[in-house]
C-alpha cells in the first residue's frame, strides 16, 4: 500500500468537536498536524498500535510509528497541566491517564524521541480522507488507462526492468518498494506534462476522493532509476503544504504561476533529498 490516512476526530472537555488528528503515511514516512488551535507549547500524545509519541501539537509534524487501515490511534493534547482535546480512532472513553501517566513532569517535546518538526504556515491538506489500494483502484477506472497501455508498460520499466541494472547494496530502498510501485504505474494514467518537464523521468497522477489528485515519479540518471517524487499540486509556492511537511521543494509549470510542492527519496537509502 502506497499512502494510508488516518483521521481522529478530537473532543474537547464539552465532549464538543475541537479539531481533528491527521496523519498519513507515505511509503515508510507518517507525518500529521492537527486541526484545531493549540497554544504554542502544546503537546501532543499520540499512540499508534501501542506504540506512544510526544509531538508538538501547534506545528506539523513526522513520526517514526508506522500506520495501516486497521491502525488503532489514541491522543491527547495537554497545555498547561490542562486537558485541552482527546480523541480515539476506535471512538469511545479510553484511560487517557495511562497514555501520559510517565511523562506528566515532562510537558515538552522529548527529544530523544523518534521524532521530528517542521514549521509551516497553516493551510489545509488537500487530501482529506483515508486512501487505500481498493478506493484507488475504483477511482483509476474511469480513467483512460487502456489508451496509454504501451507508455505504461514503459513507466513500469522504470522501476522494475531498469531496477536491476542498479548496483545492489544492503539497504536498497527500490527493492522495498518496487511492488507497489508497479502496481501503481499499472493503475494509473501517465502525466505527460511533468514527463516533458522533467527529463529522464515518468509520472502518474494518482485521483483523491476529494476530486483533487497528487503525483507519483521516477527521475533517472544514466539510464537507472535514482529518486523516488511525490508531488501535491498548487496554484503557486506562497504557502507550503501544512499537512506534507517534506514536501517543501518547489517545481514550477507555469512561471510566476502553478506548480508542485515535491518531496525526493533515494531509491537506494530511501532518505529524503533536497534538489
Amino acid at each position: 500500500m502506497i499512502i494510508v490516512k488516518k483521521n481522529v476526530v478530537l473532543k474537547d472537555a464539552d465532549k464538543s468537536g475541537a479539531g481533528v488528528l491527521k496523519l498519513e503515511k507515505f511509503l515508510n514516512r507518517t507525518s500529521g498536524h492537527i486541526t484545531m488551535n493549540c497554544p504554542v507549547g502544546s503537546i501532543a500524545y499520540i499512540e499508534i498500535d501501542g506504540s506512544v509519541a510526544t509531538v508538538d501539537a501547534s506545528a506539523p509534524f513526522t513520526l517514526s510509528a508506522d500506520i495501516n487501515r486497521d491502525s488503532e490511534i489514541k491522543t491527547v493534547i495537554i497545555y498547561d497541566g490542562s486537558i485541552l482535546a482527546t480523541g480515539n480512532s476506535a471512538g469511545g472513553k479510553f484511560d487517557y491517564s495511562a497514555l501520559t501517566g510517565q511523562k506528566k513532569a515532562e510537558r515538552e517535546v522529548n527529544k530523544s524521541e523518534q521524532v521530528s518538526h517542521t514549521s509551516a504556515k497553516p493551510e489545509e491538506s488537500i487530501q482529506d480522507v483515508a486512501a487505500n489500494d481498493n478506493d484507488s483502484s475504483a477511482a483509476a477506472q474511469s480513467e483512460p488507462v487502456e489508451e496509454n497501455s504501451e507508455r505504461q508498460q514503459q513507466a513500469k520499466s522504470a522501476s522494475s526492468a531498469k531496477g536491476k541494472k542498479r548496483k545492489s547494496t544492503k539497504n536498497n530502498f527500490l527493492d522495498s518498494v518496487k511492488d507497489n510501485l508497479d502496481k501503481l504505474f499499472d493503475t494509473y494514467p501517465l502525466d505527460d506534462e511533468l514527463c516533458a518537464v522533467t527529463p529522464s523521468s515518468r509520472w502518474v497522477r494518482v485521483p483523491t476522493e476529494d476530486d483533487n489528485y497528487y503525483v507519483v515519479g521516477i527521475t533517472e540518471e544514466e539510464g537507472n532509476p535514482r529518486y523516488l517524487c511525490y508531488g501535491i499540486p498548487d496554484k503557486d509556492n506562497s504557502v507550503p503544504p501544512k499537512g506534507h511537511p517534506e514536501c517543501r521543494d518547489w517545481l514550477p509549470i507555469e512561471e510566476d504561476g502553478r506548480g508542485y510542492w515535491m518531496m525526493y527519496q533515494d531509491l537506494d537509502s530511501g532518505e529524503i533529498v533536497k534538489k
